[in-house]
């Protein structure tokens, strides 16, 4: 529990008052009252601001920036306990990432690191009883300190502990302090994988990647088609001799491929072996010439030359040795080629002698037929995915209303045991009126409303938020609770008499509950004893208030 609150800035008489004592606190209510003329911008928020921040909070920091203008950087020194042991520490608002270890009287301890708030915030959790690695400390106890400028004052949302966040997260964070979250968990991630499965397959479907029937007419004319198909495949190999009924769909395949590549080596050799033919015939042709003699030309000629004419016919022997000897070079890559062929060839028909090819199976019924068996393996696929993807759907449906009725159960559960908790605080606070209690309906793990039906006055709205915090007090395991003046303002007086003996009673279980009030003027006289005796600080203005002086006023200036 929180035992006392320090520092140097509080004081009384002005700014350069007296050092106020420290702050003690104890179990049950801690009053911070204000003065007969409820005055304003005393200090009552802002120390509940102070508490918030001594149990790990921001906001002093974030939302109260008048008094850091103001003040300037200060150190809150407190101390808290935890079965009889007592715990120092100081928290500078300038460097508030951090927390000192002190002594009783605030010194360091030598020796002694400063800790980070984050292991400041685990101290908390342990202490309290509070340990949960769902759930963080703050995300337990933020929503309970309800102060004027946090976001935790929404009457509508009392599960809120930040005006951004979600009501799923509300929810959830919830869930966890009641203990059923893992529960929870474990069906929305087993529904979670499942609608995963399921939307992947049909994205892989979507992309093409896989061959799957649209929807159910689909499937139904698929095997329409399939029935067709196997009595058409089966007519074809029974119209073949019945040889091909006894090939598998790989054989049928392989032999329509090879046969296709035989047929191609035989064109291309059947080409080469015409050209070399061409190139042989053309090369004996060129062989055949006239005896080269002039004897009978100079019969006719007589007296004539014939130098010019034997000039031509060396250069025609010379130029005929070049090209004979292009041509052999010719003629040897295509008999390689032809070579090539030929091996090539004799493969192909080792392999479809191996494969057992029935010799009256012809090209073009391997080739239907091969189609046929592609045609009908990718509408089994088809149809088999198809089957898989109604698994699937279904599967996660299932996944999904169980996770559904797990959900509803354990929201129901909850809804009920704090509306019933609710029903019986409002009952003791409104004293025989037979008013409508709060209602909570946490409609789905996203939504939840909160109301007093039939009443939507502030005072109503703020009383209902009263009674959520102390319902569920008196149900979990929350320590204390922080509540503003405003919250009080709007609530008749005779159900705050009855909510200020509700505050108190906390001390029964060890637990602390840090009030504002406007005065106690304002409270009905019967409970100003039990308000005197949960006093832990009177502010007024004129010099008492927390820091000892009030920057909303202007100063006096002298004129010339």
């Amino acid at each position: 529990m929180l035992v006392e609150i320090y520092c140097d800035k509080f004081k009384t008489g002005g700014k350069d008052g007296k050092i106020r004592p420290a702050i003690k606190f104890h179990k049950g209510l801690n009053a911070v009252m204000g003065d007969s003329n409820r005055s304003n911008s005393i200090g009552k928020s802002t120390l509940l601001m102070i508490i918030d921040f001594v149990f790990g909070g921001e906001d002093y920091i974030q939302k109260c920036k008048a008094v850091h203008d103001k003040i300037g950087e200060h150190n809150i020194c407190f101390t808290l306990e935890f079965e009889g042991k007592e715990y120092s520490f100081l928290r500078n608002t300038k460097n508030y990432k951090e927390l000192v270890i002190c002594d009783r009287q605030y010194k360091k301890i030598e020796g002694k690191k400063p800790i980070s708030i984050d292991e400041y915030n685990k101290f908390l959790a342990k202490n309290y009883g509070l340990s949960n690695e769902e759930l963080t400390w703050r995300g337990a106890m933020s929503k309970y300190i309800r102060v004027y400028g946090r976001d935790t004052m929404d009457s509508s949302r009392p599960l809120q502990a930040s005006k951004d966040g979600k009501q799923s997260d509300e929810i959830k964070n919830y869930l966890k302090q009641f203990g059923v979250y893992n529960t929870v968990k474990e069906q929305i991630d087993i529904a979670k994988e499942a609608d995963d499965k399921k939307s992947s397959f049909k994205k892989t479907s979507d992309y093409k990647y896989l061959i799957m029937a649209k929807n159910k007419t689909e499937y139904k004319n698929n095997e329409k088609k399939i029935s067709e198909l196997e009595i058409k495949k089966k007519e074809l190999a029974e119209k073949n001799n019945d040889g091909l009924l006894d090939l598998n769909e790989m054989q049928a395949e392989q032999i329509s491929d090879l046969r296709m590549h035989l047929n191609k080596y035989k064109r291309q050799k059947a080409r080469l072996q015409a050209q070399l033919n061409t190139m042989r015939q053309e090369k004996i042709d060129g062989k055949k010439s006239f005896k080269k003699s002039y004897e009978d030309l100079e019969k006719f000629f007589p007296g004539e030359k014939f130098e010019e004419i034997e000039k031509i016919e060396n250069f025609h022997k010379s130029l005929s040795k070049v090209l004979d000897a292009e041509f052999k070079e010719n003629e040897k890559n295509l008999v390689a080629t032809c070579k090539l062929l030929d091996n090539e060839i004799g493969k192909i028909q080792d392999e479809i002698a191996e494969i057992k090819i029935i010799p009256n199976v012809s090209q073009a019924v391997l080739k239907e037929y091969t189609n046929l068996s592609l045609e009908l393996q990718n509408l089994y696929t088809a149809n088999n995915n198809f089957t898989i993807f109604e698994n699937l759907k279904e599967n996660a449906k299932k996944c999904e209303d169980a996770r559904d009725k797990v959900i509803s159960n354990k929201l129901t559960d909850i809804q009920n045991k704090i509306n019933n908790a609710m029903m019986t605080i409002t009952n003791r606070i409104v004293k025989g009126k037979h008013l409508i209690p709060p209602h909570l309906l946490l409609e789905t793990i996203n939504k939840y409303t909160f109301e007093t039906k039939g009443d939507g006055g502030s005072g109503t709205a703020y009383r209902g938020l009263i009674t959520f915090d102390l319902a569920n007090m008196s149900l979990l395991h929350i320590p204390f609770l922080v509540h503003d003046a405003d919250l009080m303002d709007p609530i008749e007086k005779n159900t705050l008499t009855e909510l200020v003996k509700e505050y108190d009673s906390v001390k029964n279980d060890e637990k602390q509950v840090f009030v504002s009030f406007r005065s106690y003027e304002f409270y009905a006289k019967e409970i100003k004893p039990l308000l005197e005796s949960c006093l832990v600080i009177h502010l007024e203005a004129n010099g008492k208030e927390l820091f000892g002086w009030a920057w909303n006023k202007e100063e006096n200036k002298k004129i010339d």
